[in-house]
């Protein structure tokens, strides 16, 4: 199977860790569209890494890596130990409440409150896996993008479309949770700007903000490389 990026470690074989440490980790949830998904790692000393992350809408969750039934990858933030405490305690108290974040593509800089509710900009109707990464960080004030860089692409289409539908689909089954009212309203999100969760995992090692055409064809290669070993997986 192909080798990710120097900058994506396999956090299956990672040796244990001495200090608290947070970064951004990136894994493919089906290799046939294909999807990659990111969260918020945090790992700390005597315990397996834990990923904080938006599964789907209304599902935020805090789960140990080893549990995925995918590889997780992950690039890590260079936070010192105060930042990385602070985040890996933010990680475990929104894991705790289990907060209700709704689901949405358009980004303009929200944030998530103290007890993880999503506080959207602009017209955001709710986040993505990689925004609700974008807004927690940013709720310490590191931004890892310059948003406004982000062109709209046609082959984000696709995507949007399978969204709705797993959102559709979601529906039937969760209509306490999910109105067709916010369908409605992603369904017109169509054709917005959309940050990739390997865009997202591949500024955590560049400098911040990183503009677009810094980081886009570094997550370029990293879903390359995913999408590629998840495919040999399965095969």
């Amino acid at each position: 199977m192909p080798d990710p990026p120097a900058w994506l470690a396999d956090l299956k074989s990672a040796e244990p860790t001495a200090r608290t440490r947070v970064g951004i980790g990136l894994c493919v949830t089906d290799a046939s569209i294909p999807l990659t998904h990111a969260g918020l790692v945090h790992w700390e000393p005597g315990e397996e890494p834990r990923m904080l992350h938006l599964a789907f809408h209304a599902m935020v969750r805090e789960e140990a890596t080893g549990e995925f039934p995918v590889e997780i990858f992950w690039s890590e933030l260079p936070l010192d130990d105060d930042g990385a405490a602070a985040l890996a305690g933010a990680c475990r108290r929104i894991g705790k409440r289990m907060p209700s974040v709704r689901y949405g593509i358009v980004y303009e800089g929200g944030t998530l409150a103290e007890d993880g509710t999503a506080v959207l900009g602009g017209d955001a109707v709710g986040l993505t896996c990689a925004t609700y990464v974008l807004a927690l960080l940013r709720s310490f004030n590191h931004n890892l993008l310059v948003l406004d860089t982000w062109p709209p692409r046609d082959d984000d289409d696709p995507w949007h479309a399978h969204i709705l539908k797993m959102l559709i689909g979601f529906y039937c089954k969760h209509k306490d949770v999910l109105t067709p009212d916010h369908i409605v309203a992603v369904s017109r999100e169509r054709g917005c700007a959309r940050y990739r969760p390997e865009e997202v995992a591949a500024a955590a090692g560049v400098a911040w903000p990183s503009p677009f055409d810094v980081v886009e064809p570094r997550g370029g290669d990293a879903r390359a490389a995913l999408v590629a070993r998840a495919k040999a997986a399965v095969a």
